[in-house]
């Protein structure tokens, strides 16, 4: 059974690393907003965090796989312990990256026709034609409407650290528990779930607004 959870997390890893191209789904493209040369290492930057992010997504389904494996009685703790700390550590990685972003982009210059761009956009239509949940998809507006770039890369990060923080959390409960409440599994989906998405909604919005679709 460990080799087979060893290999599905592997599996998992490979399509999510940086040279598969899938983290431009998430949190990309935004570096057309600001001048070069400096774009391009934000773009860097925001590439490695988002791919990192993901890293930390496919071990985090892993933790989330062993606990509903707990429920027939197959508890492995230190399948749980090695799946969390890789979470952890591709997490901070994202968050060293996204960091890096912030204080690049907040040393460069907009690029006026693409925030004007963004401003423009029609973002309840975007939404009502994807079918998008509308509440996020609200928030996310309310940062690209008035052209905030470097302010929905902040609140990106600040959905990273809320996960890292339950994460943190599960840590410390699995050292007394090798299956601790359900809850804080609950918790770690929906805070994956929801950054993921705040994500993918802003990118997809941008890519529109910017016409790379």
């Amino acid at each position: 059974m460990k080799k087979l959870t060893i290999y599905i997390f592997l599996t998992v890893l490979f399509f999510l690393s940086p040279n598969v191209g899938w983290s431009c789904v998430y949190m990309n493209d935004f570096e057309f907003s600001f001048q070069p040369p400096d774009n391009s290492a934000i773009a860097d930057e925001m590439i490695d965090g988002s791919a990192s992010f993901l890293q930390s997504y496919s071990a985090a389904l892993m933790i989330l796989y062993e606990r509903e494996k707990a429920e027939k009685g197959f508890v492995s703790q230190e399948n749980s312990s090695y799946y969390l700390d890789t979470a952890i550590a591709k997490l901070e990685l994202s968050r060293n990256h996204y960091n890096k972003a912030i204080t690049l982009a907040s040393k460069t210059e907009y690029v006026q026709y693409r925030i004007d761009q963004l401003k423009n956009f029609d973002y309840n239509k975007f939404c009502s034609e994807n079918k998008l949940n509308d509440i996020l998809m609200e928030e996310v507006k309310q940062y690209l409407v008035k052209g905030d770039v470097i302010g929905i890369y902040r609140r990106n990060l600040e959905f990273v650290e809320t996960a890292q923080s339950i994460l943190y959390e599960l840590r410390e409960s699995l050292k007394t528990s090798e299956k601790p409440g359900i809850s804080i599994y609950w918790e770690v989906i929906r805070s994956f779930s929801k950054t993921i998405l705040f994500g993918n909604y802003a990118t997809s919005a941008a890519k529109q607004a910017f016409g790379l679709d």
